[in-house]
This record gives C-alpha cells, structure tokens and sequence, in this order.
C-alpha cells in the first residue's frame, strides 16, 4: 500500500476519535514496516523474505549481507503503516484510512493575509517614521 499523502511527525491532520468521531488532532509517532523480498546470490538461489521497520535504508537492486549470505534486495512492499495521533483527550494508534490532513478553512485563511498584509503596513509605516526623523 503507498500513501498518497505524506504524513510525518507533527502534522496536524483530522482523524477518528473513540469517543467524539471525527475531530483535530497532531501526529506524534509513525510505526511502519516493509516486507522485502531478498534472493540469495550463491546456491541456493531461493528468496527470502525479511520483514524490516521503517525507516530502512533498502532499495532494489542493493547487494546486503544477511546472516553471512550475499544477498540482493529484489522487491519492496510497504506494508500497512500505523499513526501514534494525540487528540485533545486520549492518545491512540489509527491507519491512514482514518485520517486526512488538516487543511485551514477559508477564514482562517482571510485572516492571515490580512495579518500580514497589516504587519506590511506597519513595518512601511515604522520605515517612513525612522526616515523623517533623520
């Protein structure tokens, strides 16, 4: 399974509470794992397959070392990953599938261009008083 969004620690995404539904809430760890398919580059040449935590540093068509065996990483499969999110009264483990990102509503968006088109005028305005007065 890929993940078409992006998760990482600290987002602040809407996810399904236990007790109020749907409600904000902020990452605070990733488990994740993936299941790669290893093949063995001396006899016998079977796969192997190895299930390893992320983050990992495997890509395909790398040449490891596991249990004194050369072996080749042929495919990597993500496996399902789990979310440690806080929400305001408890703390609990949700898939992807439970959850989105936290997009700013329109308002909140008026507000901060009008905060910073507010805090422009001002720093114009403090300019223009400094110049005056040399």
């Amino acid at each position: 399974m890929t993940l078409k969004t992006k998760y990482e620690v600290g987002m602040e995404v809407i996810a399904k509470s236990a007790r109020n539904g749907m409600c904000e809430a902020t990452i605070v760890e990733i488990h994740g794992s993936s299941r790669i398919k290893f093949i063995r580059q001396g006899p016998p040449f079977t796969p192997r397959y190895e299930i390893v935590s992320k983050p990992h540093s495997f890509y395909p068509t790398q040449v490891v070392r596991i249990d004194c065996e050369k072996c080749k990483v042929a495919e990597i499969e993500d496996l399902e990953t789990k979310f440690v999110v806080k929400f305001p009264d408890e703390i609990r483990k949700v898939s992807a599938r439970e959850m989105s990102l936290r997009k700013p509503t329109i308002r909140n968006e008026k507000k901060e261009r009008k905060a910073a088109e507010r805090s422009a005028r001002a720093a114009r305005r403090n300019l223009q008083d400094l110049q005056k007065n040399l």
